[in-house]
């Protein structure tokens, strides 16, 4: 037991220097904080825009682009150095890999989600939004991880994680003006966020998380022991 709290220490501290010292992450905090306080004072006719729907901006550009990309260029950042195989044959299991990797990001995610949510002056109870957010942030962290592990290197990250990002990002931010796309929103894991924050739909909602949290985590550790016998 006190070997893997100290292997875990390890990649903690390991995790947390490479990622403060990466530019991509930097920009991926500072990103949604900048668009939330512009679009807080941008007006139309000398009215601004509704607090809430400036607060759901903000947390959708949070939650889509900081798990899936950080969490891509991370692992790859990896792969690059050749530590992830060194990190592998050392005999670092998926979950101590995936949760050293995930510390920092959720974190960073779940800072910047709390800036937004502060900046907006959202009148949501915080702890909800904490917890939903987080359980949404964990399955797409994840699904960053996968990414990381299967691109060869951090340019081609983007080709895998951009779309993604959009799949998330755009059906729920315009789901409310079509209703094809708004039914394809409804089974996205951002949009179901957004539904329980605002205590809509619950048990569907709930489920429709929790179904990507489990496919998320599953799809990650298949991917890593296959790298692992690569």
């Amino acid at each position: 037991m006190l070997k893997k709290l100290n292997k875990i220490k390890a990649l903690l501290i390991k995790d947390i220097r490479n990622n403060l010292r990466n530019s991509n992450t930097i920009i991926f905090t500072l990103l949604p904080i900048l668009f939330t306080e512009l679009y807080h004072k941008f007006s139309f006719g000398g009215k601004k825009m509704d607090s809430f729907y400036v607060f759901t901006i903000g947390l959708l550009m949070s939650v889509c682009t900081m798990p899936i990309s950080s969490m891509a260029i991370s692992i790859s950042e990896e792969k690059e150095k050749n530590t992830l195989r060194t990190l592998m044959l050392a005999n670092v299991s998926p979950i101590e890999f995936l949760f050293s990797k995930t510390f920092i990001i959720f974190c960073l995610t779940q800072f910047v989600g709390t800036i937004v949510y502060l900046l907006t002056g959202a009148t949501i109870d915080y702890s909800w939004y904490f917890l939903t957010s987080s359980i949404t942030n964990i399955s797409l962290i994840c699904l960053g991880a996968v990414i990381g592990i299967l691109s060869k290197n951090q340019m081609s990250t983007s080709i895998l994680s951009t779309p993604l990002i959009l799949i998330l990002l755009i059906p729920t931010a315009l789901g409310n003006l079509n209703d094809s796309i708004g039914m394809f929103a409804r089974y996205l894991p951002t949009n179901a966020m957004l539904e329980l924050l605002k205590k809509q739909n619950m048990k569907f909602n709930c489920a429709t998380i929790s179904t990507w949290l489990l496919i998320s985590i599953c799809l990650f550790i298949y991917s890593y022991r296959k790298r692992m016998v690569d």
